[in-house]
């Protein structure tokens, strides 16, 4: 079963689009992050998983300039970590609703251009604010809610007079969704909950809208993004071919060793029986005789002589 649903998965990687690769990542790394905290937890003998928060910062943008310098991945790990389930699904909900629509008016660089220069300009957004606000010198932030906000409000800036269908509501304009979850972004600010992440989802908004703004002035931010994807695959296919290379290389020499040592064993075992039956004639040799022996034992010892 589970090699079938990791082929399934992989046929969907492989085959659907941007967004499917999005939201396939994102949860990866969820139950990545969700086994270790089960592995924390059984280890310290259900005292609680608290060993996985070091592997959370260490993905995690923090206020100031240290942790960034020394971890400069977080840029972009920060925005595909989730540990809440109902965090991780109303992102990805929303990246999928939103997502498709910029996914099919523009097509699938852009959908990865908008997600990772939204998120890179939030969590920038949520380090200038954290180095004025004391509350937030000691957290750290992670999620893709800036990203998801900037594909949000680029979806509702392309077309914003499209509707969707929301549950209980019936059909909203998009411009109205839009706008509606900004305000709870400025109400949380105002409220002092999650402040930081707040702020994060604001500077991605911001940024979603202007990215297709400049679009349409003709500057296209998403020839950088494509240009430096293509790379990333071209060396993850490199770096993927040498692990099978040398698997391969490991596997023939294995079986190239079993090989010949299977053939030394049967050439000493051969020889010993040999050895074995040419002593056996020549002791009978000085007991009883050279006529004592059989007919075969004759033909042997023969051919005996004859090899040495």
């Amino acid at each position: 079963m589970l090699n079938s649903l990791l082929n399934d998965v992989k046929q969907q990687y492989r085959y659907g689009g941007m967004i499917t690769r999005l939201i396939i990542i994102n949860i990866a790394v969820f139950v990545l992050i969700n086994i270790l905290a089960l592995l924390f937890t059984l280890f310290s003998g259900f005292s609680g998983p608290r060993g996985v928060e070091s592997v959370m910062r260490f993905f995690s943008l923090e206020p100031g300039l240290w942790h960034q310098l020394t971890h400069p991945w977080v840029f972009i790990t920060n925005m595909f970590l989730h540990i809440g389930l109902w965090h991780l699904l109303f992102n990805m909900l929303m990246l999928y609703w939103f997502g498709r629509i910029v996914e099919n008016l523009l097509g699938s660089k852009h959908v990865l251009a908008i997600y990772l220069l939204s998120g890179l300009a939030g969590g920038l957004v949520y380090l200038i604010v954290g180095s004025f606000i004391p509350e937030l010198h000691n957290t750290y932030a992670y999620g893709a809610s800036a990203a998801v906000m900037g594909v949000v409000v680029a979806a509702a800036t392309l077309t914003p007079d499209s509707f969707m269908h929301l549950l209980l509501i019936g059909p909203v304009r998009l411009k109205y969704i839009a706008s509606a979850l900004i305000l709870l972004d400025l109400f949380s600010i105002g409220w002092m909950t999650n402040t930081g992440g707040h702020f994060a989802h604001i500077g991605g908004a911001l940024f979603g809208y202007s990215y297709i703004q400049e679009l349409r002035k003709g500057n296209d931010f998403s020839k950088l993004i494509d240009k430096l994807y293509d790379n990333s695959l071209i060396l993850l296919e490199k770096f993927l071919n040498f692990l099978l290379s040398v698997f391969e290389d490991s596997a023939e020499n294995s079986k190239t060793s079993h090989r010949v040592k299977g053939q030394h064993q049967r050439d000493l075992s051969e020889e010993e029986a040999y050895e074995e039956q040419l002593n056996t004639i020549l002791e009978k040799i000085k007991e009883h005789g050279y006529d004592s022996l059989s007919r075969e034992e004759k033909e042997f010892l023969f051919n005996a002589s004859k090899k040495k």
